[in-house]
Parts: C-alpha cells; structure tokens; sequence
C-alpha cells in the first residue's frame, strides 16, 4: 500500500494592467534607518512606538522612523479603492 497522495500541477499568468487615470504615485522613501550603536539604551520613550531592524550582516539594531513604518502618518489610506474587486 503506498498511502494516500494528490498530484497537481502549477500554473502562472502574468497581468499587465494600464495605469489608472488620476491615481497619483510617489515613490519617495521616508525611511532613515539608525543604527543603534547602544543597543535599546538610545531609544528615548518619546520616540515609542520604537520601529526596529536587525541590520544586515551587523548584527546590530536599527531604528526605521515612523513615517517609514506607518503610512497613514503620511497621509496614506487604509481604505479599499472602488475600483479594487470584492
């Protein structure tokens, strides 16, 4: 007896879309990454929420600001366009 088992295959299907007319893109990055040369120590409790990192190939603490981490403080939606299905 070999047990009990299902085959599938995968498939893929690349969308091209045309841009919306009147949605406005921006691509500025807010992002100021710090390290944390101290550790926690620096983070003031002004600052908290405290947004963190683990640096690449550092092992040490980075801070990311808030405007980084939270699009709304930006302006940005969290509401679901009209034109978006379901």
């Amino acid at each position: 007896m070999l047990g009990f088992f299902s085959v599938s295959s995968i498939r893929t299907k690349r969308i091209f879309t045309a841009p919306i007319h009147d949605m406005e893109l921006h691509f500025s990055t807010y992002c100021n990454p710090m390290k944390l040369e101290r550790g926690l120590a620096e983070i003031d409790h002004t600052e908290y929420p405290a947004f963190l990192m683990d640096g690449i190939n550092t092992y040490k603490n980075i801070l990311l600001s808030p405007y980084c981490m939270d699009c709304l403080s930006l302006g940005g939606k969290n509401v679901k366009p009209s034109f978006w299905p379901y």
